[in-house]
This record gives structure tokens, C-alpha cells and sequence, in this order.
């Protein structure tokens, strides 16, 4: 009978190709588990979207809102000062879209809040945030 070791190489050039391929498995199933299976938020959250989180006694109480320790971890940062979905991203270390979707969802539980940013009256972006997007792309170069 053989045991779980008898089926790993002992080579270290064979182990780190499967365990790239289990870490690369892994990461493609968690989004999915963490968003419910839904590829779209219920919200049109832009990457500069700010959002702040809210006290639970500030925090309207929705009944059967779904509320799970990923959107506890975005109140919880978003509570000290707004945050932007990049930024929730970043920190979370996950895909942007799924950040949209758990915001979303954050923002359906009355956990957090969500903030208007100043292009969302027209339909075209100010040439003073494309000169300063513009300047800090230059930046990272």
C-alpha cells in the first residue's frame, strides 16, 4: 500500500512544478468560493470608487444579509479612512473583480459605505484626473 509520500518526487525541480500547479489550482477555486459562484457586482464600483466602513452600531441592521469574514476584513479596513476598490484589492490580495463583488455585498449588509467620485456626474473624465493618473503612471516608470 502506498502513502501520500510515495507519490512526490524527491527530485526539487519535480516538486516545484507541483507546487506551482497545486498553488495555481487552489487560486483559481477560491474566487469563485469567496464570490458564490457570481462573476458581477450588484453595484457599478469603478477602481477610484472609495468606500468606508461602518461601526456595527452605525451599521443598519439588514436582515438576511449575507455576511462573512471576508466582508468583516473590508469594514474593518475600510473603517480608519475611505479606501478605494484598487486599494481594497491590493490589500486583500485578490482580483479586482472579486473585491467589487465582495464590496457589493459589504455595501448590501449596511457594513460599509460607498462614496460618489467626482466624475460620476458626466460621462467623461476631467482632464485634471487624467493629468494626475497620467503623472503617476510616469512615476512608476
Amino acid at each position: 500500500m502506498s502513502s501520500d509520500n510515495d507519490r512526490i518526487p524527491a527530485d526539487d525541480q519535480d516538486r516545484f512544478w507541483i507546487d506551482d500547479f497545486q498553488s495555481d489550482h487552489r487560486a483559481v477555486i477560491r474566487p469563485y468560493v469567496r464570490t458564490g459562484g457570481r462573476s458581477r457586482p450588484s453595484h457599478d464600483l469603478r477602481l477610484e470608487t472609495l468606500v468606508s466602513g461602518l461601526w456595527p452600531e452605525q451599521a443598519p441592521l439588514i436582515p438576511n444579509a449575507r455576511r462573512t469574514p471576508d466582508l468583516e476584513v473590508i469594514r474593518e479596513l475600510c473603517r480608519g479612512a475611505p479606501l478605494s476598490i484598487a486599494e481594497i484589492s491590493a490589500h486583500l490580495s485578490i482580483a479586482l473583480g472579486v473585491a467589487r463583488i465582495l464590496v457589493s455585498d459589504a455595501i448590501n449588509a449596511g457594513m460599509c459605505v460607498r462614496h460618489e467620485t467626482a466624475d460620476t456626474a458626466g460621462s467623461q473624465p476631467s482632464m485634471d484626473l487624467l493629468a494626475r493618473v497620467h503623472k503617476g503612471l510616469r512615476r512608476l516608470v
